[in-house]
């Protein structure tokens, strides 16, 4: 039997902000942390594995930086959507991430208000930039 929910991979080093997260999703019924990982290198071995609906994404990473991360992904589990979550707003990171195969770019200081709308932009196949000014610079 098919388990009900969206499968979420949970990537994030800061284990404060990866239990948040955590907290967060569990706290609605249609999502299932399917894994936490804090290395680059082994998201890559799990998401390939798990192959997840959603993976939430940290840029700076050991092992293997998010950007990094997101590009294999894209070719070990392509049906996975990712989300980045950072606090690193250069626009330059925001685009590079984006064009990594990422679908959505959040700020760790938005988190609370956005991730749900943002997760949701996702997964509906659509694109979510936290901050107006950086979503219309980026997607005009």
């Amino acid at each position: 039997m098919k388990q009900l929910g969206v499968r979420v991979l949970v990537v994030e080093d800061f284990t404060e902000w990866s239990h948040l997260l955590c907290s967060m999703l569990q706290s609605r019924q249609e999502f299932r942390v399917v894994g936490l990982i804090s290395n680059g290198l082994q998201a890559t071995y799990r998401a390939e594995e798990l192959k997840p609906d959603l993976i939430l994404l940290d840029i700076g990473l050991p092992g293997l930086n998010g950007i990094a991360v997101a590009r294999k992904i894209t070719q070990v589990a392509a049906r996975s959507k990712m989300l980045f979550i950072s606090e690193n707003q250069d626009p330059e990171v925001v685009r590079e991430a984006l064009c990594s195969g990422a679908h959505g770019y959040i700020f760790k200081s938005h988190v609370a208000s956005e991730l749900f709308p943002a997760i949701e932009a996702v997964l509906g196949n659509g694109t979510f930039v936290s901050d107006d000014s950086m979503r219309k610079t980026l997607l005009g």
